[in-house]
């Protein structure tokens, strides 16, 4: 390398490793008054996405997932009869691009699905961040910052799939906007807000009727389907939590595959559906921990139901929980129990008992998990369900 230094007489080229105060305090002075020189364009695999590049603000990271799943379930019928189900199934089938646009200010994630045979479009947003501070703006289709085990991606849960509590506080992606500080990153206080259609991200069909005049009778002439409601049915989303120091330095995930010492995590969230237009008003309101140490984990959250025909009306109606804990045998092998319970008025309970375990062959990006459940439900009848899951997760 060739350093250029000035002095009084003229311009001097001298050798890098010949120094003298004046060439360094003229080396100091170019450096702060030159441009800093652009990255060059980029391309390259890395941390198990494709990156593309062009040296600035844009880039685009692309990651594929396949989630192969064999499944056995045994129905309680009554009495002594049972009812068997087996297949296999693409639990999940993903394709996700994100990246940067015009500015590193402004990022972008757009995620189709292919899941179990349909395709579909689960996540495609901006995020803007605002001034030189860590509030960002959300637009688009996108999860709903509720419960800590919806947010953080199936890709790195230790069960096969989450808990029935995840599917009974109604946790979702939606179309809407939302103010956010980065929960994802795991910010030492993490906060967020959100407003949305409150109909969900699945489409519907959406039909076109006329009226007979012969007969005033409505009749269904065409339609599509559509995930934009003729009215929407508000929805917001509240979180805040705290994660201590040692849990931001790393990935969010649930089982403790690095090893580290004693790190935590803990959040609080309010989420409401306003009755405008259709559907009977609701708020779930719940809090949720992750706790992780040398190879140990455990998370779990209870929350709260109440509904009601408005949100004046609201009144409590059931309440769910779930905790479970992890173990990692060695650096490679992980087993995990979990437990989780939905108690309703009016007797409709269910219970959840499962074990697994999950072989990571390069870390959460190949791995082999399997789980066995016992599901009980108790709806004046009662049942006891038996499934068994194997699953392979390819990320690449």
């Amino acid at each position: 390398n060739v350093v250029l230094a000035a002095d009084n007489d003229g311009d001097e080229e001298t050798s890098e490793g010949e120094s003298s105060e004046k060439d360094s305090e003229a080396t100091a002075s170019d450096a702060t008054d030159e441009e800093p020189e652009e990255e060059p364009p980029s391309v390259g695999y890395r941390a198990g996405r494709y990156v593309l590049g062009d040296g600035d603000a844009n880039s685009l990271h692309i990651n594929g997932r396949v989630q192969m799943r064999g499944q056995y379930t045994s129905v309680d019928q009554g009495g002594d009869s049972r009812g068997h189900s087996h297949q296999f199934l693409l639990a999940r089938a993903r394709l996700t691009l994100e990246g940067t646009a015009y500015t590193k200010r402004l990022s972008y994630k757009v995620q189709p699905h292919f899941d179990r045979g349909q395709v579909g479009l689960k996540d495609f947003y901006l995020d803007y961040r605002v001034g030189e501070g860590a509030t960002r703006v959300r637009m688009g289709q996108f999860k709903m910052a509720f419960s800590r085990q919806f947010i953080q991606s199936s890709s790195i849960l230790e069960f096969v799939d989450r808990s029935i509590v995840n599917d009974y506080i109604g946790n979702g992606r939606d179309i809407g906007i939302q103010l956010h500080n980065g929960i994802e990153n795991l910010p030492e206080n993490e906060w967020s807000i959100g407003v949305f259609n409150g109909t969900g991200d699945e489409s519907r069909f959406q039909p076109t009727t006329v009226v007979n005049p012969a007969t005033m009778e409505t009749e269904i002439v065409d339609g599509t389907f559509s995930n934009v409601p003729d009215k929407i049915r508000p929805a917001v989303a509240l979180r805040v939590g705290h994660n201590n120091e040692a849990m931001q330095a790393e990935p969010y995930s649930e089982p403790d595959t690095t090893f580290g010492g004693f790190r935590y995590s803990v959040g609080a969230a309010v989420l409401t559906h306003f009755r405008y237009g259709a559907g009977a008003a609701s708020t779930r309101a719940g809090v949720d921990f992750l706790v992780k140490s040398e190879g140990i984990s455990a998370s779990g959250g209870i929350f709260a139901d109440m509904q009601g025909p408005k949100v004046a009306d609201l009144s409590y109606v059931g309440i769910a929980a779930f905790a479970q804990a992890g173990y990692m045998l060695n650096e490679t092998k992980q087993v995990a129990l979990l437990y989780a319970t939905i108690a309703q008025e009016g007797g409709d309970n269910q219970q959840e008992v499962s074990a697994a375990f999950t072989h990571f062959e390069f870390g959460h990006d190949v791995k082999w998990q399997a789980d066995i459940t016992l599901l009980h439900s108790d709806d004046g009848t009662k049942r006891q369900d038996i499934r068994a899951r194997s699953q392979i997760q390819l990320s690449f």
